[in-house]
């Protein structure tokens, strides 16, 4: 009887001292706080030996930073960019407020915020249904870089304004899909374009499933048994467009066609998917109302593209090489003047266009434009952008309520306010 007593005399002193060891004033005397996970430590290095593989880690979402800055040097120009330009001028919360007034923009951005490695939505009156799904696949994708990546919680707080339409919003402090090298645009960062997501509306998918139907082709379709054309569709949508169509009418190179989407039998008759470009050898590429969103996509094909130059930017391109022994795209006049010659010229040497599209194979598809590329710039876009911009507040000035929403709650009820229900 006294063994017994003695021994639950010493375990409940043992549960006593499990209990104080767990104990954490900080979090009791601080209850209107969020708890965030604290970071947690990771050897984040990579090794000498390390070097990016398209086929281990071209989908690999949570690279290192190291292991980003190694594998996509290139990349990052764009952020870098801006970062200088910053330095001496950081942003100021007042900055984004102002543009938030729809003087900039038709469209008024909607404002985020990643706090500790977690991403609220502050301010959604930007959001309408104009263009689809693109919002949301823009915010999915800046989840999926920084819930995949061990060390969130080690990243920058910054609070941001997401310019969702074909172009940004006008001198202001945005992040947008694309940009011109002009005042305008002077302020705006470039971030990855919805695609890189999904781009459901004409039935193109997730970006990993177009690269993989894409992939499927190539195996089996060597580029010399590619049809011997230059290949596009889209909508007459600028004169940039209509050149194009112009200078490749009925030749025998060429097929090149406008597309009206609100022609079904056009469809039926003329459309092609984007995995269908890859059936042939060349593939144009023109401006759009900004940038053109096939842009990426039709640089995964084993293909060469030739386009005019292009003004609205886009995150890869400091990957593109127009010359030299590393070209893996051409560049015709801005006015397509010279396509015919340029056509002419690469049909004769069938040999060379291979070695451009293999370039363009190995730098772009299996390096710049793989998922991995595109998580590693969000994240690069959120450490440099925060290194120049103001420490945004968690809470309201009350210290209680959280300002905007996180993520999780508004991409399932898609609005900051609601009343319960």
């Amino acid at each position: 009887m006294r063994a017994a007593t003695s021994w639950c005399l010493v375990l409940s002193l043992l549960l006593l001292t499990i209990a104080l060891l767990s104990f954490n004033p900080t979090v009791r005397q601080l209850p209107h706080q969020l708890i965030f996970s604290q970071p947690v430590s990771y050897d984040r290095t990579a090794s000498a030996s390390w070097e990016f593989d398209p086929m281990s880690d071209g989908e690999n979402y949570g690279l290192s930073d190291i292991q980003c800055s190694s594998a996509f040097p290139k990349l990052y120009t764009s952020v870098d960019e801006m970062v200088a330009r910053h330095a001496s001028n950081p942003i100021r919360a007042k900055d984004l407020d102002a543009t938030m007034t729809g003087e900039h923009a038709v469209i008024l951005p909607v404002k985020a915020m990643i706090y500790r490695g977690e991403l609220f939505i502050i301010d959604d009156e930007g959001m309408t249904d104009w263009y689809g799904t693109r919002l949301f696949a823009t915010l999915d994708s800046i989840h999926r870089a920084l819930v995949a990546f061990p060390d969130r919680a080690q990243l920058p707080n910054c609070e941001f304004l997401i310019s969702w339409g074909d172009r940004p919003a006008l001198g202001a402090p945005v992040w947008g899909y694309t940009k011109k090298d002009t005042p305008d645009y002077y302020d705006a960062w470039l971030m990855p374009d919805f695609g890189f997501f999904s781009w459901p509306e004409p039935k193109t998918g997730a970006y990993t499933q177009v690269r993989r139907a894409m992939e499927r082709m190539e195996v089996v379709l060597p580029f010399q048994n590619k049809v011997p054309k230059l290949v596009w569709r889209g909508a007459l949508l600028n004169e940039d467009r209509e050149k194009l169509l112009e200078r490749s009418q009925d030749q025998d190179w060429a097929d090149v066609r406008g597309i009206n989407w609100e022609d079904k039998e056009d469809l039926e008759k003329n459309h092609l998917t984007l995995t269908e470009h890859c059936r042939y050898m060349f593939i144009a590429h023109a401006s759009g109302l900004g940038w053109s969103g096939q842009g990426k996509y039709i640089r995964n094909c084993h293909s060469v593209v030739v386009s005019h130059t292009i003004e609205w930017r886009e995150i890869y391109d400091s990957a593109l090489v127009y010359s030299g022994p590393e070209q893996n795209a051409v560049r015709v006049a801005d006015d397509w003047s010279d396509l015919e010659a340029t056509m002419k010229t690469l049909l004769a040497n069938t040999t060379t266009a291979e070695r451009i599209a293999d370039n363009a194979q190995f730098m772009l598809r299996e390096r710049y434009l793989t998922p991995a590329a595109e998580a590693c710039y969000w994240r690069k876009l959120i450490h440099g952008y925060a290194s120049v911009s103001f420490d945004p507040e968690l809470y309201e000035a009350d210290g209680q309520t959280l300002r905007g929403v996180p993520y999780e709650s508004f991409t399932l009820l898609r609005k900051v306010h609601w009343d319960a229900y």
